[in-house]
């Protein structure tokens, strides 16, 4: 991967959204974070790039790889955001998304909460892309820690029970009965 451009989209921070245990195996690799809107700048806790995901300021086929976690659902048109990121990546780039489905409204400040994505509308949003990818990702007990009251959660979703729980969503996840799709795509 060394001198490969890897675009991470839409977050605040370098290597967020649990990406910080795997910075060092981005060594090597050109890593550019874009983020929306940044207000305050300072060298650690800034993106790297300002700019909108449905106006990406960088050229056509520039990147080899595009990560889009839990962004999508935030942008007013996720449709011209793909176009923008099918025309940013080279050809045979590969894109990793993430998106919500059964998932509670979490819009805050500047960042609101549009979309949700089904499998049907996950195909049509990813249709410009010569492969895709799509699993499920958190089944029906992700989906009840989501909408629970933080107390309740705290509770059942304990460190001592999770290992049950993350066994028991592991085998409740499936097509329609997630909270999440994971998405790997190649341009």
């Amino acid at each position: 991967m060394k001198g490969r451009i890897v675009l991470d989209l839409g977050t605040p921070l370098p290597f967020r959204k649990e990406l910080k245990d795997y910075e060092k195996d981005f060594a090597g690799v050109h890593y550019f974070s874009l983020g929306y809107k940044v207000f305050e700048k300072t060298n650690s806790s800034s993106p790297h790039v300002d700019g909108d995901i449905c106006r990406l300021p960088f050229k056509a086929e520039s990147a080899d790889g595009i990560i889009c976690k839990e962004v999508l659902e935030h942008v007013y048109n996720p449709f011209l955001a793909i176009q923008e990121i099918f025309r940013v990546l080279k050809k045979g780039g590969k894109l990793f998304c993430t998106l919500p489905f059964i998932y509670p409204y979490h819009g805050s400040g500047q960042y609101k909460d549009f979309w949700r994505f089904s499998r049907d509308g996950i195909d049509y949003l990813f249709s410009p892309f010569k492969e895709v990818r799509v699993a499920p990702s958190g089944g029906y007990f992700y989906i009840l820690q989501s909408f629970l009251p933080i107390p309740i959660n705290r509770i059942l979703f304990s460190f001592y029970l999770m290992p049950l729980i993350n066994r028991l969503d592991r085998m409740s996840t499936r097509e329609g009965r997630t909270s999440m799709w994971m998405i790997l795509a190649e341009k």
